[in-house]
């Protein structure tokens, strides 16, 4: 494409252009047209350094210019030109088409009057109701009067409810009765709930329906409209795949063995069994129940009580055997806070994670027939972490002896130094890697 020197060069934000050309108009004389074209692109052009992307960049930025610019090329379609650009030192033999050699002072731009070329692909029926909507549309009448008349230099000047289409109000059109942005059809207010349905058809998720909508339509406040649509559709909500997952908060960190403790009632093969965990070292430990009573889960909190001693908080589900009142005098005679979480929300991180551990020990250890006490023996001897060690070495400050074959040295006590600081970081690490596709309790929807 030619580049026009005629005007002097300006600078713009570090990039060298030109002044920009005065408004198209759509005339008789096609030298005329041509060469304005030429200047107005030649200003978009330098504007955005086009002559340094490569050859299918030019070409969808040209298909990306305002309307104007792409119908005045649509007029000489025709011709089957081929539209490059080109600095104008770049070429050697100056093109009658960037030179005005007869310029004539009198000539004046007329109001432009460009005949729009728009198929529609809709029914006769649908099209009559379009046309209709928008005619009783007082907006897009308002709108519509400034289309055919012109928008004034500010968009201060526009009555509120067409202020909004001020930004793109070269890609505004009227054809036929319908008003269009670009491609799109804009879409009468009494229309959109219908639109919105016929979108939404086969009932697809939120991007879905925006992709669909965007391909030949527009209506201001599209976005919300759609996500307030899919939101609210019950099917969408009964056939979600997961619910949202609720933002990951960091717990209260322990700062001794045993201070916080967890405890949860599992199913494996029809048998039930407590599983108790320790916040602060992760140990972890389990027992099969025979009548699931609350006398028999006392029993088994005392036995791990008067080895480890009491904790200071003790957290469970609000499962029917710990609510009993012979449970809650054992709090009280034992001397620990009782705290408790629905059965039916993620309250009990702690005690969750313990059971989703013991079931894959329990299911794996079926498998092969092998006791499933020498797996979780193995388990809180094995270090999770480089720094802090295995559960047992936060527990009992010690490996202790099993199967596997270790030295006297590694058997003897040592206390690990700064665990609860250690804690306290890994935990912020690990919520914040479960937080990235969360959403905060109090924004949390019931739909996808």
């Amino acid at each position: 494409m030619p580049n026009s020197t005629n005007d002097a060069g300006v600078e713009t934000g570090g990039v060298s252009g030109i002044k920009p050309a005065k408004n198209l108009t759509s005339t008789s004389d096609m030298h005329t047209t041509w060469k304005q074209w030429i200047q107005q692109f030649d200003w978009y052009a330098t504007a955005i350094q086009l002559n340094k992307k490569s050859d299918e960049i030019q070409a969808a930025t040209l298909m990306a210019t305002p309307a104007r610019l792409r119908r005045i090329i649509f007029d000489v379609i025709q011709y089957n030109p081929k539209v490059v650009y080109k600095k104008g030192q770049e070429i050697p033999i100056a093109d009658t088409l960037s030179r005005d050699c007869n310029h004539d002072p009198t000539e004046t731009l007329e109001n432009e009057t460009l005949e729009v070329m728009i198929v529609v692909s809709m029914s006769k029926k649908a099209t009559v109701e379009l046309t209709e909507a928008t005619a009783e549309d007082e907006e897009l009448q308002l709108l519509i009067k400034y289309i055919l008349q012109g928008f004034p230099d500010e968009s201060g000047k526009l009555p509120a409810g067409v202020r909004h289409y001020y930004n793109f109000r070269e890609e505004l059109a009227y054809h036929n009765g319908i008003v269009f942005k670009s491609d799109k059809i804009i879409v009468p207010q009494k229309l959109i709930s219908k639109m919105l349905k016929a979108i939404h058809t086969g009932h697809f998720g939120i991007q879905s329906c925006l992709k669909r909508a965007r391909q030949g339509l527009y209506w201001k406040g599209q976005y919300s409209d759609i996500l307030e649509m899919v939101k609210s559709c019950p099917v969408c909500e009964k056939t979600q795949r997961a619910k949202d997952k609720e933002e990951v908060l960091i717990r209260e960190i322990p700062t001794l063995p045993w201070q916080i403790v967890a405890s949860d009632i599992l199913y494996f093969k029809n048998d039930p069994y407590l599983v108790i965990t320790d916040s602060y070292s992760n140990y972890t430990d389990l027992k099969k129940l025979t009548n699931q009573t609350s006398q028999e889960i006392i029993e088994h909190l005392k036995n791990w009580f008067y080895v480890h001693g009491v904790p200071e908080i003790f957290e469970n589900d609000n499962d029917t055997s710990y609510e009993s009142k012979e449970f809650e005098d054992f709090a009280t005679t034992w001397c620990f806070s009782h705290r408790t979480s629905s059965p039916l929300h993620s309250g009990n991180g702690l005690a969750e994670r313990a059971v989703q551990l013991v079931k894959n020990i329990l299911r794996k250890c079926s498998l092969d027939n092998t006791d499933y006490r020498l797996a979780l023996l193995n388990w809180n001897n094995t270090p999770r972490d480089p720094i802090l060690g295995s559960p047992n070495q936060k527990l009992c400050s010690r490996i202790t002896r099993s199967q596997v074959p270790t030295s006297n040295q590694n058997l003897q006590p040592k206390t690990i130094e700064g665990v609860a600081n250690r804690l306290k970081i890994l935990r912020e690490e690990q919520t914040s890697y479960a937080n990235r596709s969360t959403v905060k309790a109090e924004n949390i929807s019931t739909y996808e």
